[in-house]
């Protein structure tokens, strides 16, 4: 199994918990697919429907980024599969798998998410539906749109010619990111959102700011759009395999209301391997 393809659909399902109540019980298996990309998340409640603990989307963010980094910890090669025990005192509450489709609780990963269960309905994402109103996707700088909501556009700017050698790291900066905004409302104003990979201080970070003065007419920044721009900059990087240092410029019909970067941080005392461009 492909360790980015496992890691960019745990990003998408990480936003799809932003969406939910923090403390709202899941009742239903709830799998996330994408069509590009070939790995599954898939979340199974286990508890007894009368049982005290269940399992809340609480448990699920947090438990998603540990699975995450303990995958990534135990199988340093591109390849993993996983399955984690989620325990609340002791008592299994669910599980979270990530692995391919057919790998992933066979009988019952095509199940429809009840309309009365917690999680929305839709949990199937085309990955490959980003919108660009400027620019090829393989373009140092251009313009994508929300093809949920085209009014809501980014624009971005790669920055610099040395890659990450570990790509991970941009992925795990923005589970950390989204597993921030997860506890807030999704309408709430936020000033700043930010995630860093949890692996060491070195590593790679991402940051969504509110605009100082933003103009008259412009949006106010919200932790779904701050989430919302986290997860489509990361299906740019993946779709585009540009794993550069990226600046972004977040606007609403034309409007910008926020800013933010995906960023490999330096230190003084790094060699420098070619010619890099800094934030």
């Amino acid at each position: 199994m492909d360790h980015e393809g496992a890691l960019a659909i745990a990003v998408e399902a990480m936003y799809l918990l932003t969406l939910l109540p923090w403390e709202g019980a899941l009742r239903e298996i709830f799998p996330v697919t994408a069509g590009q990309i070939r790995e599954h998340v898939a979340f199974i409640p286990t508890a007894a429907p009368d049982a005290d603990e269940q399992m809340e989307t609480q448990y699920m963010a947090i438990g998603l980024l540990a699975t995450c980094l303990y995958a990534l910890g135990r199988h340093p090669e591109p390849y993993f599969e996983v399955t984690a025990t989620l325990k609340m005192r002791g008592e299994a509450v669910g599980l979270i798998q990530i692995g391919r489709q057919t790998e992933l609780y066979p009988s019952r990963t095509t199940r429809e998410v009840n309309s009365t269960a917690l999680l929305p309905k839709q949990s199937s994402i085309d990955v490959s539906s980003i919108s660009r109103t400027q620019g090829k996707l393989a373009d140092m700088s251009g313009t994508i749109a929300d093809p949920a909501d085209a009014s809501f556009e980014i624009s971005y700017r790669f920055l610099g010619r040395q890659p990450l050698r570990d790509r991970s790291e941009f992925f795990l900066a923005a589970l950390d990111a989204l597993s921030n905004a997860a506890p807030h409302d999704p309408d709430a104003l936020v000033q700043r959102l930010a995630g860093a990979d949890p692996r060491s201080l070195r590593n790679a970070k991402v940051s969504i700011t509110s605009v100082t003065r933003p103009a008259p007419r412009a949006r106010e920044l919200t932790y779904h759009y701050a989430s919302n721009a986290i997860k489509l900059i990361v299906r740019l990087i993946k779709l585009s395999n540009n794993f550069l240092n990226v600046e972004i410029q977040l606007r609403y019909r034309g409007e910008k209301f926020g800013e933010g970067r995906f960023e490999k941080p330096r230190f003084a005392n790094e060699v420098d391997e070619g010619s890099v461009d800094t934030l």
